[in-house]
């Protein structure tokens, strides 16, 4: 495992926007080694396709294609509180 050093450590802290004090830095770092060995221990677990558990018989089912439905204009244009032929009047902007 890579070491958490004190430029990896002032790095984050400045993406961070923050400022550590030794005792923080301290705690981050532990933190931080903390979180990485977590990843290595999942990076180590061999799963074979085999050992793969699903709830559902088909883990990713495709859809049926097909056509979306196309809303009418005429029911749209119905619904429009204030329009001017076939336009729709809205309040003017700034």
């Amino acid at each position: 495992m890579a070491e958490i050093t004190d430029e990896v450590l002032d790095s984050v802290a400045k993406i961070a926007r923050i400022s550590l004090n030794p005792e923080e830095k301290a705690n981050l770092r532990k933190d931080i080694e903390s979180i990485l060995l977590t990843f290595k221990e999942i990076q180590d677990v061999k799963v074979d396709e085999d050992e793969l558990y699903y709830v559902v018989d088909h883990p990713h089912p495709l859809r049926e294609d097909g056509t979306p439905v196309q809303s009418e204009t005429k029911g749209i244009m119905d619904n429009v509180p204030q329009k001017d032929g076939q336009l729709i009047k809205v309040p003017k902007g700034l």
